[in-house]
């Protein structure tokens, strides 16, 4: 990794997380305006339905059907097209769907920006 100044940065990871994470960021690279509109799709879905604005750490939300089938099929489809393939273990660590996919929204977003070092060739993965 290439930091602001003419040297490098050396990061160790777990190896199975780095190369899940080499994974998704390739991912993000091969398809951007795919993913980047699906994400801006779900966003705004959850956002007319005024979901974002809930406390997702509650275990206690309340919402209705309609609601939480938006969230589960949402998580779905994202953790599909960037290649996540632990949501079933996010779910069980999430208090609830809201905060699942809020997760994953939050996740996109850092992968976004690990795309841009790579495509500015200061991240090698």
């Amino acid at each position: 990794m290439r930091y602001s100044s003419p040297g490098w940065i050396d990061l160790s990871l777990v190896l199975a997380i780095g190369m899940a994470l080499r994974k998704i960021v390739g991912n993000v690279c091969d398809a951007t305006l795919r993913i980047n509109d699906m994400y801006t799709a779900l966003y705004k879905g959850a956002q007319d339905r005024k979901l974002l604005s809930l406390n997702s750490k509650s275990a206690e939300l309340k919402l209705d059907r309609e609601h939480l089938e938006f969230l589960e099929k949402s998580a779905e489809t994202f953790a599909k097209i960037l290649g996540f393939e632990h949501l079933e273990q996010l779910n069980k660590l999430a208090p609830n769907p809201l905060a699942t996919l809020k997760m994953m929204f939050a996740f996109y977003r850092k992968v976004r920006k690990l795309k841009e070092y790579q495509d500015k060739k200061k991240l090698k993965l």
